[in-house]
């Protein structure tokens, strides 16, 4: 067993629904990333957790490219001009 400490990304992110933190975890032991999303709703009526860990690049890397294609696209439907 190795004493390497796993690597952990915090975002602080605002939602329509609430506050956010999204937490990324690479674990040194499996190489898995592990993600977690965290809500804190405005009207305090739950807080909501969801992780997600990823066991391939291939998943990974499909998440990252829909981010990326959401992105764009709401950046022309508000008018903006992307050049990718």
């Amino acid at each position: 067993m190795s004493n390497a400490l796993d690597t952990i990304y915090n975002i602080s992110i605002g939602l329509e629904e609430g506050r956010g933190n999204i937490q990324i975890r690479l674990a040194r032991e499996t190489g898995n990333v592990q993600l977690t999303l965290f809500i804190d709703r405005f009207d305090e009526s739950m807080v909501e957790k969801t992780e997600l860990t990823f066991t391939n690049d291939t998943d990974l890397v499909s998440v990252i490219d829909t981010l990326r294609w959401a992105r764009v696209a709401n950046l022309k439907n508000k008018g903006y001009k992307v050049v990718m």
